[in-house]
């Protein structure tokens, strides 16, 4: 598909298949129970899966498909999640418990960073919070 707009809609109709595959087969428990804050790092996230992060729990999230205008994307902007969309190749650069900073506004994933960029975005992290009257802290 040549359209942006069209291009970036495939994902929501997939997303729509499988949920009337679910609503036909077997009630199976989907997602997870997270127990600590985390950081997502997945090929896809369809609208429904995002609609479903804990929003306590989840971080930020970053995935290999989608663009800014996919509805991941676009719900990630109005739940206040830090989110990079589109980065090819990710999931198999990524191992479960690397530090990882995700910057929506620069559209930037920086695996294991080193420990002086963890902290300054902490800190930016924290005048944020404080500009903004809440703590939640998401870095």
């Amino acid at each position: 598909m040549d359209d942006p707009y069209i291009k970036a809609r495939a994902p929501d109709l997939s997303d729509i298949g499988r949920k009337v595959i679910q609503k036909l087969m077997p009630s199976q428990q989907n997602g997870c129970d997270l127990t600590e804050p985390v950081i997502i790092v997945a090929s896809e996230l369809t609208p429904s899966d995002t609609v479903r992060l804990d929003r306590e729990k989840v971080l930020a999230f970053a995935t290999e498909s989608g663009g800014r205008e996919s509805h991941a994307a676009i719900l990630a902007r109005s739940f206040g999640i830090p989110a990079v969309v589109g980065i090819e190749g990710l999931v198999s650069k990524v191992k479960t418990g690397d530090p990882l900073v995700v910057d929506g506004d620069m559209g930037l994933v920086m695996i294991n960073p080193p420990v002086k960029v963890i902290q300054n975005y902490r800190d930016l992290q924290r005048k944020i919070d404080a500009l903004l009257g809440n703590g939640k802290g998401g870095i």
